[in-house]
């Protein structure tokens, strides 16, 4: 979903189905992983009030998701072309040729140089974004499909099949009842977790 330079405290969600890779300084961190639902719409990185609750929370074996109330959102990195670019594709899907044109760059160039960057092709990027917020209205919403597909950008309601398809191996009428199941078990716990603390 772009670059970022991560600070201590600071959480950072992944989606299902999103491919990241992680560069950290020779001093070393801490990384703490939390399973959260398919359904929690987070920021990519954000700040919390607790973040100390979370890991307690987290190694009690406790469900977290309602601790995990974005305080600050943070900005991705806009420090290159690339990034810029990827801010760009993110918010709409453009053409990568037109993209290209008006920053006066080749296309070919442009393509290979975000490539190196963030290991996919612009369109892929473009692609795999627009298919990720796809998937989560269909799973947070009672959106129709068609309505979600013109939303981000698909051509028609079988272009998105095909993409969440793609990335997921679900059609998204699955992907929905999935998605409505996993807010019932979670759910339960939390019922469960707050009679336990009363």
């Amino acid at each position: 979903m772009g670059r970022w330079s991560i600070e201590p405290g600071q959480l950072v969600a992944h989606a299902s189905f999103e491919a990241h890779d992680n560069l950290v300084a020779e001093s070393g961190a801490w990384v703490l992983n939390i399973a959260v639902p398919p359904y929690a719409i987070l920021p990519p990185v954000f700040t919390v009030d607790d973040p100390d609750a979370i890991i307690a929370a987290a190694h009690s074996g406790l469900p977290v998701a309602s601790l995990l109330r974005p305080v600050a959102v943070v900005p991705p990195d806009e420090d290159d072309w690339a990034d810029v670019l990827a801010a760009d594709l993110r918010r709409e899907p453009i053409s990568i040729t037109e993209w290209a044109r008006k920053a006066g760059f080749d296309r070919a160039k442009v393509s290979r140089g975000f490539h190196a960057a963030f290991g996919v092709t612009p369109a892929r990027y473009r692609l795999e974004n627009q298919t990720l917020r796809a998937m989560r209205l269909i799973a947070s919403t009672a959106e129709p499909l068609a309505a979600i597909a013109a939303t981000c950008g698909f051509a028609d309601q079988a272009h998105l099949n095909r993409a969440v398809r793609s990335i997921s191996s679900h059609t998204p009428r699955s992907w929905r009842i999935k998605s409505i199941q996993d807010r019932a078990v979670e759910g339960r716990y939390e019922a469960a977790r707050l009679q336990r603390d009363r």
